[in-house]
């Protein structure tokens, strides 16, 4: 367990061991620590409530693998409107915490909410529209050096 910085869940740091993969090995200096004056010092040093401890993350708070034959409400960006299927790009399977989602209610707050009672479209044909399911690895920053990385730590 660790003190990390729950970027897109709770936006404080934490202290379990529900932390991204990608936060391990090389980057492991920059966002996993042993204490909250690390963590808040780095991620959040004008919180005054910084960590936050009294409610534990939850698996939607923190990226997972979606099962491939499983649909869910994505922002489909062309149409600027949630639809619900698998026929979204790979690139939001590899951080599905910030882009699928189980309810229209999520999605649409998160991305269209201007769009009201529209939002979500209908449902996708089911058919993908490509290759979504064959990459294991994402891109992250490369602190220790310039530009990005890849790979799954």
């Amino acid at each position: 367990r660790y003190y990390w910085p729950d970027l897109y869940g709770k936006n404080n740091c934490v202290f379990d061991s529900g932390y991204d993969e990608w936060m391990e090995g090389s980057q492991k200096d920059w966002y996993l620590f042993d204490n909250e004056v690390g963590c808040c010092g780095m991620w959040y040093p004008a919180r005054d409530d910084c960590p936050e401890v009294a409610s534990p993350t939850t698996p939607l708070q923190v990226d997972y693998k979606p099962d491939a034959s499983q649909q869910f409400y994505y922002p489909h960006l062309s149409e600027s409107n949630c639809r619900f299927g698998r026929n979204y790009p790979m690139w939001m399977m590899l951080s599905p915490k910030h882009y699928l989602y189980t309810t229209p209610e999520q999605c649409c707050e998160v991305w269209y909410s201007a769009a009201g009672s529209d939002c979500p479209m209908a449902e996708d044909d089911g058919v993908q529209e490509g290759l979504y399911w064959v990459v294991d690895e994402a891109f992250y920053p490369n602190f220790k050096g310039d530009g990005c990385a890849q790979g799954d730590s």
